[in-house]
């Protein structure tokens, strides 16, 4: 299933696909800024975190913990992700920085064209 965020529509299209517009989300308009979407069963269960890396570029992240599984956030006060369960806290780059989470949030494709932003599973 596929979901569409253009302006305030959601339209499921394809399983390993979402678009964003970032007019929606003037927050991605602004180098070293990121959103955390909502958990989409389609998608992702516990949502993704999509930052803004350059003019040209995005980076989307999962937001499931890869300690035990729960939601992790933005931590803008520190530059980083935290997950609350445990306190495990990763860059923006996906990293582990302190456990107890031992590996890398997941990574999804990302790519910017004008101001919509694809992010693919696969």
């Amino acid at each position: 299933m596929v979901v569409v965020i253009l302006d305030t529509i959601m339209m499921p299209l394809l399983e390993q696909l979402l678009l964003i517009s970032q007019k929606i989300h003037t927050t991605l308009q602004t180098v070293g800024t990121g959103i955390a979407l909502a958990p989409s069963i389609t998608f992702d269960d516990r949502g993704i975190i999509v930052l803004r890396t350059s003019t040209q570029s995005v980076r989307a992240l999962s937001r499931r913990c890869t300690h035990q599984g729960n939601t992790v956030n933005i931590d803008s006060a520190n530059n980083n992700l935290l997950c609350p369960s445990h306190d495990s806290v990763f860059d923006f780059n996906g990293n582990v920085v302190s456990g107890p989470a031992t590996s890398s949030l997941t990574q999804y494709s990302a790519s910017l064209s004008g101001t919509i932003i694809t992010i693919t599973s696969a």
